[in-house]
């Protein structure tokens, strides 16, 4: 456990403004499964016209974890159905452990189908079929959210049992630009001042880049040179002041 860990927030103080303030002491790893549940959020929303989305969960019968066992589940699925995106994470079956003291672990997996599927008992089945292991439970997604991701994230970086089942990554996602991985306002502002410039949606995407901790996009006019630039990220000046409970 790295130092201050077991405290509950962290006291800063802008040198600036003399402002003080008390946040909530959240771990590196915990923040960076945050911005990875901002950014696959903010992707389907501006990548993915009309998303058809379904929670996956899919168990054991045995443990059979290998690092690429989730691989040939995505290709039946992307076979039957076209583009798919998925953001998962890996839970071990607490029940099953306290029980008999084997470590088995199970997919919690947020499904995006890129168009509308009509989906019905045969899915259902078919499904069921590509998944070799164990069964697959099928459920709607109402709203998706950054908080109900992070319900199901949580558990892959608090169980400590986890560590039984070596080697298996916790959490994984379908690829996309790392430029989603902020608030949505951030990508707005962006989006705005490339408007502004006469820029496409898909450049604002690709031209974008971290400087000294600052993050910008980058406009280009019409004989190539750079045309103006914006924050999407600028951090405050702030002093840490120690932790509390």
């Amino acid at each position: 456990m790295a130092l201050g860990d077991s405290f509950k927030y962290i006291h800063l103080k802008n040198p600036d403004t003399g402002q003080v303030v008390k946040i909530l002491n959240k771990s590196k790893k915990e923040m960076a499964y945050r911005r990875l549940a901002q950014g696959f959020l903010n992707f389907i929303k501006y990548e993915v016209k009309r998303p058809f989305i379904k929670h996956v969960t899919l168990t054991q019968k045995r443990e059979n974890y290998k690092p690429r066992i989730l691989d040939d589940f995505r290709r039946k699925l992307k076979s039957r159905y076209g583009k798919i995106y998925s953001l998962w994470v890996v839970e071990v079956q607490k029940e099953r452990l306290a029980r008999s003291g084997e470590a088995v672990i199970h997919w919690h997996m947020m499904l995006v189908f890129a168009k509308r599927v009509e989906f019905g008992k045969k899915d259902v089945l078919a499904i069921q079929k590509m998944w070799k292991y164990g069964n697959v439970d099928i459920k709607p997604v109402r709203k998706a959210s950054v908080s109900y991701l992070m319900k199901y994230i949580g558990k892959a970086f608090k169980g400590g049992d986890f560590t039984q089942v070596e080697g298996a990554r916790r959490v994984g996602a379908s690829r996309f630009s790392s430029f989603y991985k902020q608030s949505e306002a951030k990508i707005k502002k962006a989006w705005d001042f490339f408007k502004k410039i006469g820029r496409e949606y898909t450049e604002m995407v690709n031209d974008y880049y971290w400087e000294n901790g600052k993050c910008f996009v980058q406009g280009i006019d019409g004989t190539g040179r750079r045309s103006g630039r914006v924050y999407l990220y600028k951090p405050a000046r702030w002093e840490f002041k120690g932790f509390s409970d």
